[in-house]
């Protein structure tokens, strides 16, 4: 399976660090369709510095509305986000990204049905 490539060296994370196969292909798989649905929805080729809350929560929310219709169980979304939150750690550890765009995905409620986005500051 040819991955993004910037998908490459995240997987070669999770590998290392004792995930799983399955775990790395699950999360892989979804933080591939985060990547792709950047670059659908923005018209650029994804990059980190592209990465921001506001592309966040625009994806959070498609993920719930796919999810409010049908499309998702909400499992399946919290799954998403785990993956995503895991990666999000990732890149920040490895100082491609900031904390504001890592901090918001943390206190997201998901389970009660609605997506909370909580500011910083509070």
């Amino acid at each position: 399976m040819k991955i993004h490539p910037y998908l490459s060296e995240f997987r070669d994370y999770l590998t290392t660090t004792g995930y799983s196969g399955d775990m790395v292909n699950g999360h892989i798989f979804d933080v591939g369709m985060f990547v792709s649905w950047i670059e659908t929805h923005l018209a650029i080729e994804f990059d980190y510095s592209i990465m921001s809350i506001s592309t966040l929560y625009a994806y959070v929310k498609n993920l719930v509305f796919l999810s409010n219709n049908g499309f998702y169980k909400k499992s399946t979304v919290v799954r998403k986000l785990q993956a995503i939150s895991c990666y999000l750690l990732w890149a920040k550890d490895n100082g491609y990204i900031d904390n504001q765009v890592v901090y918001p995905i943390s206190r997201m409620n998901l389970l009660s049905g609605e997506t909370i986005l909580v500011n910083a500051t509070e």
